[in-house]
């Protein structure tokens, strides 16, 4: 499959999802999102792709958000994120 390919059912694939859905690189930079989240959030995709998520995360928070992506990358396990806590924009 070329690269072409594998990025158009990607895309197909992220965009087939009911949820806002994000992906970030190893560093919290954000690579790709779908429709749902650009409505969700309010932000075109455009604005978002190549920014670090920190951006979405309110500034009292951004430090232990940080250790908490810090955790995962050490230990990671598939879980929903933000499942403990009322996400507001």
């Amino acid at each position: 499959m070329s690269a072409e390919s594998a990025e158009y059912f990607f895309n197909k694939i992220l965009e087939a999802i009911p949820d806002a859905v994000m992906v970030t690189d190893y560093n919290g930079v954000i690579v790709a999102l779908n429709s749902h989240t650009q409505e969700y959030l309010g932000y075109r995709s455009d604005d978002l792709q190549g920014m670090g998520i920190d951006i979405l995360i309110a500034p009292t928070l951004r430090e232990r958000h940080q250790k908490h992506c810090q955790l995962y990358s050490e230990h990671p396990t598939p879980r929903q994120m933000g499942q403990r806590q009322e996400l507001t924009i």
